[in-house]
């Protein structure tokens, strides 16, 4: 069945007991198609909530960056107590060793696989010299303390990171810049597949509610845009502009929903409203990301 025609069949609600059933989920969704949108798709579409849609979402945005983990949980550490720039870092790799903190890793707890960028001494123009380091966890020299989990999508684990003179020798430094390579495209592919899931998530939620037709069709829109946008460069600013207009237009779309709401299951809704300002995480990230587009363009308007 085409992906477009499952986000229109009602199925039943199948509630998610913890991350542990979340992952197997996951993974056995994912592992039946090979185009990632439609496995951010297909993964919203087994959610249960908003959360589940999310960790889902970003597992796929970091296999389109970084690669394949074999099926283990991964987490990005960028940030760090003064920032996620490259000036605010201070997480450095001295003598094949990395020392340092990373302060909000989402699914970090949970996590087998750990991206982390880090610096390596300075380049000749005295900018920092950046690294992106793949660990295997548990790993010697690494603690991993989980963190107070926020009050929208508590189910999804947050920790901080702490290496301790942690010995590289067995693990992978990747091979390109990864500012330019990894972390900034990463950040629109996190917007892409998290929101892809979230529309599989919310598909649901119309379909069992037997929303009007109209709105299943807005919906289809939005999905054949995402569509579209995954098979263009990341990198790209038009790619970047196009899809923070799709997104802004998708969350006011899933933000104010019509009539059928009212039949939506009294849980759904729960959680929906518990869960809801998932939706304005990384504003601020994303506003810097669309005007740094517009300034590459050349292009100024109001």
């Amino acid at each position: 069945m085409d992906i477009l025609e499952k986000l229109l069949k009602p199925g039943e609600r199948m509630p998610i007991s913890g991350l542990p059933q979340w992952e197997e989920r996951h993974r056995r969704v994912v592992s039946e198609v090979t185009s990632p949108i439609e496995q951010a798709f297909s993964a919203g579409i087994q959610a249960d909530r908003l959360g589940y849609a999310f960790a889902s979402g970003l597992q796929v945005a970091q296999g389109v960056v970084f690669g394949s983990t074999q099926g283990l949980l991964g987490a990005v550490a960028i940030t760090e107590e003064q920032g996620s720039l490259p000036a605010d870092l201070e997480c450095e790799i001295r003598d094949g060793r990395l020392f340092g903190k990373k302060t909000f890793v989402t699914l970090g707890s949970a996590a087998r696989v750990l991206w982390v960028l880090a610096t390596d001494g300075t380049l000749p123009n005295g900018h920092k010299r950046l690294r992106m380091v793949k660990l295997r966890l548990p790993h010697d020299d690494v603690e991993v303390r989980r963190t107070k989990s926020t009050e929208f999508i508590p189910e999804i684990p947050n920790a901080e990171v702490f290496f301790e003179g942690t010995d590289l020798v067995d693990d992978v430094v990747l091979p390109k810049e990864p500012w330019t390579n990894y972390v900034k495209p990463f950040g629109v592919a996190e917007d892409l597949y998290v929101h892809a899931a979230f529309l599989g998530f919310y598909s649901q939620v119309m379909a069992r509610a037997e929303a009007p037709t109209a709105a299943q069709e807005e919906l289809l829109m939005y999905a054949t845009a995402l569509k579209s946008l995954a098979q263009l460069p990341l990198s790209a600013p038009t790619t970047q502009l196009a899809l923070e207009g799709v997104l802004t237009r998708l969350r006011t779309f899933m933000e104010s929903p019509g009539a059928f709401w009212e039949e939506v299951d009294a849980v759904t809704q729960e959680f929906w409203r518990r869960d809801k300002p998932v939706f304005s995480m990384a504003s601020r990230t994303r506003n810097r990301r669309r005007e740094s587009a517009w300034k590459q363009l050349h292009v100024s308007g109001r």
